[in-house]
């Protein structure tokens, strides 16, 4: 019985041992090198350069342009978002992984505050039913569960299958035809059409060049702008609302008519009570548009780079992403694509409180009966209870 043990507790000694020395080691810095002592051999890790959104464009967005067609992705990003659930299926769990992590670039400068799980251990399958926003990924859905997901978004990466896309909670993105054309020229240099493309993908998921990196960080490039006009649309009509406050429903309600534009309004009535965007404008402290740009550190120097994934050469490649993105740069220095018909963009000034223009006190009595009307329309408008309605009614008098 003793003699049976031996081999697992010396098993369990080995694993101790590792353990140990993990915790021994300090965090090495970029482009360092990371040596492990085993009993038999000592292998070394070169450490990857660049912070965490540029190492999940290094090594897993590649993996999401070459698989997921572009409709699909548009759709994935649409639901992320909104904060609407998301399901990514593959029996292989480094696709899943690399599939489900390169989503996150994609939604940048705004950072996912839901579940998120890359892979969904089977022994919890039955997370995947939670009400609440996620992002993760599973090898196999359990039987009959589909019919218990009607508001998730199921991605089936192998087949390249959506497998359920609940229309009536994901509302398409604004100018979604136009943000296409802009990004189809870059995804098709990625997506791997054929059985045998995508099979060698699959087996070196992680394993992308440089050019496939740079065509990423165009595609991103496109994304990045997309996000920003958004936002100014957004900075635009908050400018025009004295003392803006986004947890006022009423100033919600008077954003979305100053937006007054039929691609934006359906989108921005989700998209603004999302929790990402919550945490940005808390955080933004100053109108910066710099937190747009992708920051590109030059050629990658993690050695990770594989030759034979890529289907055409690094010229013609180059050539191609030139002229894709030099085509993204004329649509973007003409009038913008996405914002024709909405409030004129431009830099957004800061909102000015001029006391000099306030109304006397003698004045105000009209002004403020008027006031006292608004509040109450704009909080009948959007169902605030009778408590609410008091509070929307002390503020204005109180302004």
């Amino acid at each position: 019985m003793f003699a049976k043990m031996a081999p697992d507790v010396r098993r369990e000694s080995e694993v101790l041992s590792l353990l140990e020395q993990y915790r021994s080691f300090e965090v090495p810095q970029a482009s360092a090198k990371l040596t492990i002592q085993l009993s038999e051999e000592s292998p070394s890790f070169d450490v990857p350069s660049g912070d965490d959104d540029q190492q999940l464009v290094d090594f897993c967005m590649a993996c999401l342009m070459k698989l997921i067609p572009l409709d699909q992705l548009l759709l994935i990003l649409s639901a992320v978002l909104q904060e609407c659930q998301v399901l990514i299926v593959s029996k292989q769990t480094s696709i899943i992984s690399a599939l489900v992590m390169g989503i996150i670039p994609l939604m940048r400068p705004y950072v996912w505050q839901g579940t998120f799980i890359p892979i969904v251990p089977i022994d919890i399958s039955e997370c995947i039913h939670s009400p609440m926003p996620y992002i993760m990924g599973i090898q196999h859905l359990p039987e009959d569960s589909l019919e218990l997901m009607e508001e998730v978004l199921v991605i089936e990466a192998d087949q390249v299958l959506v497998l359920n896309s609940p229309s009536h909670t994901i509302v398409p993105l604004p100018y979604l035809q136009e943000l296409r054309d802009k990004l189809e020229p870059l995804h098709s240099m990625l997506f791997k059409h054929t059985p045998a493309q995508r099979k060698a993908c699959y087996l070196t998921p992680y394993s992308n060049t440089e050019i496939e990196i740079e065509i990423c960080n165009n595609m991103l490039s496109v994304l990045r702008q997309y996000h920003k006009e958004m936002h100014h649309v957004i900075l635009r009509g908050m400018d025009n609302i004295p003392r803006f406050k986004l947890t006022k429903p009423r100033h919600i309600t008077k954003l979305l008519m100053e937006v007054a534009d039929d691609q934006f309004l359906p989108f921005l009535k989700r998209f603004l009570g999302s929790q990402h965007w919550h945490f940005f404008y808390d955080n933004m402290r100053v109108r910066d548009d710099s937190i747009f740009e992708v920051k590109t550190p030059g050629p990658n120097s993690t050695g990770k780079g594989s030759a034979g994934i890529s289907t055409c050469t690094a010229d013609a490649s180059s050539a191609s992403i030139t002229s894709a993105a030099a085509s993204a740069d004329h649509a973007s220095a003409s009038e913008s694509t996405y914002t024709k018909r909405a409030i004129p963009i431009s830099e957004p000034t800061s909102r000015l409180v001029s006391l000099d223009k306030s109304p006397s006190v003698l004045d105000s009595v009209g002004l403020n009966g008027n006031l006292v009307l608004s509040a109450v329309s704009d909080a009948f408008d959007v169902g605030l209870d009778d408590d609410m309605i008091g509070d929307e009614l002390d503020d204005t008098l109180r302004h």
